[in-house]
């Protein structure tokens, strides 16, 4: 029974039930004349207030599956006999409104809350703290905001929105040769945790699909933010040229469910070889530059020809670690007219053209060999020979081809 003050006021305290609405509320007080109340004069007084609820809030809050979070309330049920995750109590913990991996009314203690230290109590003044680990869950491998919501045994509910990174894969050239090294790397993905109650990071498999087959070529460990990073081999039984899938791969097994696969795929291509000639045209006796590229890396030339006629020059050069050739040759004896310059390593062929010219008739050469034997030359110079020792062959200048 309350009782008037003998200036008329009234002055009392009121619990707000924790299932009362949030937001502006008007609460009512009234006389009982069935008591023996003073509150005779006036039948009934009200007022607004403002239910805020209780507050929630989480560090960080962007994060990945397996993470940890680490949430703070205040305004909860105060008193300080309130609990959060003991064993049976009526809380509830959840996550984009699903409980799988935290906790359900009724069930036995979680240890991804509060580091398996068992219940979460609430002080006097309605206020907590305790990380929690996001569970791996179909729901949070899909990323986005979530709400993270949390219902103390006393009924009094609060949440905060979560933000799961998405996952994301990339590779380090898109299209490369056989044999040539790839960097990858990967984010987004279950974090590695020590933290009680926390899985173990998966392990990440990296697989690359050529036509008809499949090879594992790396496997990763995320780390403590959900990402990896490191490099594989492009297969070199793969087909040149070819479209192919570079595919990640992992496993987990949410609380109480069943293993499933998760995955993520990128695109790499293999191109066409290719090779050119720093000149396309000349003389025989030319020595021009090959470059070539999409050739199986670190391999051997096994044929160069010009024109037909085997060029390849000693040491007989190989291709790089990007699967490219850079090599000097020089045009031997040809007719005059266009001619094919082909080059194959590891059983792939790439082809160029060079077409073979008239030798120049210029007493240049002539003028030179006077020089170098200190008398004019005129028409007693037959030929000239060279031996090119980078190359190991033989040229020569006849100024009368003819003969």
């Amino acid at each position: 029974v309350l009782q008037v003050a003998s200036d008329g006021s009234l002055v009392f305290d009121i619990p707000i039930p924790n299932g009362a609405r949030t937001g502006t509320q008007y609460v009512l007080v009234s006389s009982d004349a069935n008591q023996d109340a003073t509150l005779t004069t006036v039948d009934s007084a009200g007022a607004n207030i403002t239910i805020t609820g209780a507050q929630l809030t989480a560090t960080p809050n962007a994060v990945v599956p397996n993470q940890t979070v680490n949430l703070q309330g205040t305004g909860w049920t105060d008193g300080g006999s309130a609990t959060i995750n003991a064993a049976s109590d009526a809380s509830v913990v959840s996550l984009g409104g699903a409980t799988t991996g935290l906790r359900a009314t009724g069930t036995a203690a979680v240890a991804a809350i509060n580091a398996g230290n068992g219940s979460i109590t609430i002080d006097n003044g309605g206020n907590w703290s305790a990380p929690v680990v996001i569970p791996m869950t179909n729901g949070s491998m899909g990323g986005g905001t979530q709400s993270l919501e949390v219902t103390d045994n006393g009924g009094r509910t609060g949440s905060v929105e979560i933000t799961i990174a998405s996952r994301s894969l990339s590779i380090t050239p898109a299209a490369s040769g056989l044999g040539t090294t790839v960097s990858v790397e990967g984010s987004g993905y279950p974090a590695a945790n020590s933290s009680t109650g926390a899985a173990t990071a998966p392990t990440v498999t990296m697989t690359y699909y050529y036509g008809s087959s499949s090879k594992n070529v790396a496997t990763f460990t995320p780390d403590g933010n959900g990402a990896f990073a490191g490099t594989f081999t492009v297969p070199l039984d793969a087909g040149i040229p070819s479209d192919n899938l570079v595919k990640s791969s992992f496993s987990y097994t949410p609380s109480g469910g069943t293993s499933t696969t998760v995955t993520n795929t990128v695109s790499h291509s293999i191109p066409t070889a290719s090779l050119s000639a720093s000149s396309s045209s000349g003389p025989a006796g030319t020595v021009v530059t090959l470059t070539g590229s999409g050739f199986k890396a670190f391999s051997t030339v096994s044929s160069l020809t010009i024109g037909g006629v085997d060029s390849r020059p000693a040491p007989v050069p190989a291709t790089d670690g990007d699967g490219e050739l850079s090599t000097e040759v020089m045009v031997p004896q040809l007719a005059t007219g266009s001619h094919a310059i082909s080059v194959t390593i590891a059983s792939t062929t790439a082809s160029s053209n060079f077409s073979v010219t008239a030798a120049s008739t210029d007493t240049g050469v002539q003028t030179g060999v006077a020089d170098a034997i200190g008398t004019p030359v005129g028409d007693n110079l037959v030929r000239v020979f060279n031996f090119n020792n980078a190359t190991k062959a033989w040229t020569f200048y006849d100024p009368d081809p003819d003969l």
